[in-house]
This record gives structure tokens, C-alpha cells and sequence, in this order.
């Protein structure tokens, strides 16, 4: 009999379950390229994991997801995460149109076996009422919360059809390429919409208001400096863009952010999305208050076309798992998620340092943690900036770790503060927090990349220590572009310059 070991990730006392369990090491990374670490939903077909990442879909009218496995994550502290997806693609024979979209999902962490949800609209979350209740489906296995990439536009909407109804909000006609955030709920009640904000237009939005169970159209924009994008770029009879980079205008990145904190004395988590599309960050919900517990009123669908004030009371579990959903309808569209990175609130800030023009023939000297910033407190607060909070004098320099990526994973180098590759060695001094990379002889690569990561110095946050390994912040990518060697001997007239 296999024995499973599952990982609780963020809490430092047991709390009685019936597994066992461990504690995981942050940061988590998964570039998404094989299923070892992922189970399909029981419902579910089995997910495609190709070398540009996990195919949710690839072909119209399907939908298929699967969850983390092995991880259970504690709701005391929650968690920053962060993934890539692309939607391109068309099938042969089918008029191009866009596919619903594909969600993150979080789940009660005691569940085990979890179902999904509605397919198409639902996007595997939320449930589907029908006046024959053979046709009803159940939503997503105790689901907690889920962040749509609503694409086509009804994973929000109150939908009406006799044989598919559910709650939602009513619009103005379809209204595609919006974030749709849904609540909790199980079975064929709840999953009700918290919030939505379109990236096409930043004036059309809508939030609940958990009092009255109407919807609100004039609260403050998520970003002050606006934003205008698409959800899918490509809209050509074609895949180019499946594997393409930062900067690229398919690319598109979401960060994740379940900041503990308070609001009128109430503790909960403030929710914030952000989207990478090409090379600009957009804030789209911008610090949405979740109460660990409350009362909210919402309207549930009664019939396709009669609804009913009813009042939820929300407790969060107190562990939750986290999975990826993706649904078509009727049109063909490749989901694709890809490079997942989980770590905690208030580890620290590294960023990518990417250096241009670097000698082939001469040593370098890169401030690789010029702009990353560490944390000595965990207080947040709505609307905050979260690396506004950190500060570079709080990194432990001596906490310092390089690492490199094999077959997917990161990997420790023997000595910390030392990498080599094929094309030179790099060596990280933690009195300046610098690194000198000093090239082989002879190389002639266009570029090299080793990764690093770093730690808080000790603080101590009633039981937290933000100095912890728990707190070991994301891996940051170091990568030289070579040019020429500086120390060519130029000849002109016979003489050297």
C-alpha cells in the first residue's frame, strides 16, 4: 500500500487530521511540465503536461483541472502565489470564439477526492441548477474561494436557461474578459460572486455588498493608473504564442496575493490580483476584504428566472487546498498554465536581474539585491503596496543561497555564496551583497543564468519568526547577456587603441 505524505504549509502546531503530516519547505515551485505533484479531480480527464506546461484543455466543450496533491495550506497566514497561462489555439472546423476560461479554485483542505463543479460557465466551480434535476451539478467539493479568468464573459453572469440557471450578476449583454472572484459554497448552493473587474474597461466592475445582496458599480478602481488588455491576445488560427516569455504580448502572468489582516476590528485576508500582460503589472482587485467569519447576504437562484435573499454564514476552514480548472464551451481554445511559485506573505522581495553588454573576458560585478527588500513586521493594511513595506537593510546577507534549475526543480549549490557553470563562476560576498561573476576562458556563449534566494534577518512577530526558513523568499533569476571581450587589442594606422 503506497503511503501518502501530505504538507501543511505556514503552521508551526499540528492540528489533528486523518493523515499525516509535515511541514513544506518554502518556497514551492512547480514549472507545471510533468503531473507528479497533481491529481485530476475526480471528474475530471487527465490534464496533458507538455514541456510548455499543463494543457487544461484542447478541444471545445471541455473541462478539466487538477489540485496539488500533496500541499494543504493553513488559513493563519496565508500565501502569495503565482502562475503563467496562455489561451490560443483554434480547432479545425470551428468558427473561432473565445473559450470560457479557466480558474484558480481553493477547496476545504480536508476534502480528499474533490469533484468538480459546472462545466463551460461554471468553469468547474460553481454549480448548475436545472428544472429536471438530473441535469443539475454540484459545485466544486466545498469550495472556498475561486479567481476566474472569466474570458468569455458568463462565469460571473446570472445565467437563466431552464436546464443551466445559477446566481450571478445581471448584465447588459455578455461581458467578456473580466476577473471573477466567487465565494464559498458546496453542493447547489453558494459560489456566490464577490467581485468582478473587466481589464478591457476599468469602469465596468461589480462587488457585492454583503448587507443588502445588491451589486455596487462606483467603488474605487483597482489602479489609479489605469489598464486596457485582453485575457487572450492571440486571436489568430494558430498556437505561436504557447510557449513565449515576459515581454512577449501573449505573455501573461497572475499574482495572487491572501494578505492576513483586519477591517473594523473583523480579521479575514485582503485578496489581490495582480496581471503581468507583455511587460506591464496591473493591480485588478486591489485589497478585497474575505472575513475568516461572517454573514453574507447574497441572491440565490431559486428557479431560471425567481431569486431569493438568503443569508450565508462563512466560516473559512482552516485548510484549504488549491487546484487549476479550465473549460471551453463550445469553443475550441488551449488552456495552459505553467511555473507556479508559492511562498508566504513577508518573505522577502527578490527580483530577476538581468544584466546587458557583460564582458566575455573580464570579471563583472552585479548588485544583485539592489532592488529586493526584506520585512521585519507583518502588519498589512488595505491598499498597501506590500514591497512599499520592505526594506533592503532587512535582508539577512548572510542568509544568501545560490541555486540552479534541474529538470524543473531548483537545487541548492554545495556552497552557498558560490555557482558554477559551463560559462564561469559566481561568487557572492555578504558584506557588500554583491556578486562577482568571472568568466571560463575561451567562452563564447551568448548568455548564462544561476538563480538565488534570501532570507529575512530575525524578527519576531508574537509566534512568528519572519527570519525563519518558512520565510525564505521565491527564487530570482540572475541572467548575463555576453557581448564582446573587453580586452580585444583594436588595431588602427598600426597602432593600438
Amino acid at each position: 500500500m503506497k503511503t501518502k505524505i501530505y504538507y501543511i504549509l505556514g503552521l508551526y502546531t499540528l492540528i489533528s487530521f486523518p493523515f499525516s503530516v509535515l511541514y513544506a519547505q518554502f518556497p514551492y515551485h512547480n514549472q507545471m511540465i510533468s503531473g507528479d505533484d497533481f491529481s485530476p479531480f475526480s471528474n475530471s480527464d487527465k490534464v496533458d503536461f507538455k514541456t510548455y506546461g499543463a494543457e487544461l484543455t484542447t478541444k471545445e466543450n471541455q473541462t478539466k483541472g487538477f489540485f496539488l496533491n500533496d500541499l494543504v495550506f493553513a488559513n493563519d497566514r496565508g500565501f502569495v502565489l503565482r502562475f503563467e497561462y496562455v489561451m490560443t489555439g483554434k480547432g479545425p472546423g470551428t468558427p473561432f470564439g473565445a473559450g470560457n476560461g479557466l480558474a484558480l479554485v481553493l477547496f476545504d483542505g480536508s476534502v480528499d477526492n474533490p469533484a468538480m463543479g459546472a462545466s463551460g460557465s461554471g468553469i468547474g466551480y460553481s454549480y448548475r441548477k436545472a428544472t429536471s434535476s438530473g441535469n443539475a451539478v454540484n459545485g466544486l467539493t466545498k469550495g472556498m474561494l475561486s479567481i476566474g479568468l472569466d474570458l468569455y464573459g458568463d462565469f460571473k453572469s446570472r445565467i437563466i436557461n431552464p436546464e443551466e440557471f445559477r446566481n450571478g450578476i445581471y448584465t447588459n449583454g455578455r461581458e467578456g474578459n473580466h476577473v471573477t472572484v466567487r465565494g464559498q459554497g458546496d453542493g447547489l448552493a453558494g459560489y456566490p460572486v464577490l467581485i468582478s473587474q473587466s481589464v478591457w474597461d476599468i469602469g465596468q466592475r461589480y462587488q457585492l455588498d454583503a448587507e443588502t445582496g445588491a451589486y455596487s458599480t462606483t467603488f474605487d478602481a483597482p489602479d489609479n493608473k489605469g489598464f486596457s488588455f485582453k485575457l487572450r491576445e492571440n486571436e489568430r488560427d494558430n498556437e505561436m504564442d504557447s510557449n513565449v516569455g515576459f515581454g512577449h504580448l501573449s505573455y501573461r502572468r497572475v499574482e495572487v496575493s491572501m494578505l492576513p489582516g483586519k477591517m473594523n476590528a473583523l480579521s479575514g485576508f485582503f485578496l489581490n490580483v495582480d496581471i503581468v500582460h507583455g511587460s506591464e503589472t496591473s493591480r485588478v482587485i486591489n485589497s478585497y476584504f474575505i472575513q475568516t467569519n461572517a454573514l453574507l447576504i447574497y441572491n440565490e437562484a431559486q428557479t431560471n428566472t425567481v431569486d431569493a435573499l438568503v443569508m450565508n454564514h462563512v466560516v473559512l476552514p482552516q485548510t484549504f487546498r488549491i487546484g487549476f480548472i479550465g473549460a471551453t464551451g463550445s469553443a475550441y481554445q488551449k488552456n495552459i498554465v505553467r511555473n507556479i511559485s508559492i511562498y508566504l506573505p513577508f518573505s522577502p522581495s527578490v527580483k530577476t536581474v538581468e544584466v546587458d553588454q557583460v564582458c566575455k573576458d573580464d570579471a563583472t560585478i552585479l548588485d544583485v539585491l539592489e532592488h529586493s527588500v526584506g520585512f521585519n513586521s507583518n502588519l498589512y493594511s488595505k491598499g498597501e503596496n506590500l514591497d512599499d513595506l520592505g526594506k533592503k537593510e532587512y535582508l539577512d546577507p548572510y542568509s544568501f543561497q545560490f541555486t540552479t534549475l534541474v529538470n524543473g526543480e531548483f537545487v541548492k549549490t554545495t556552497e552557498p555564496f558560490i555557482a558554477v557553470t559551463s560559462n564561469g563562476r559566481y561568487e557572492y560576498n555578504p558584506v557588500t551583497m554583491q556578486v562577482e561573476f568571472v568568466p571560463k576562458i575561451g567562452m563564447v556563449a551568448k548568455e548564462d543564468q544561476v538563480y538565488f534566494n534570501i532570507k529575512n534577518k530575525k524578527s519576531i512577530q508574537g509566534n512568528t519568526d519572519l527570519g525563519g526558513e518558512q520565510f525564505r523568499s521565491n527564487n530570482a533569476m540572475i541572467k548575463l547577456n555576453f557581448t564582446y571581450n573587453c580586452n580585444d587589442i583594436i588595431m588602427v594606422n598600426g597602432n593600438s587603441i
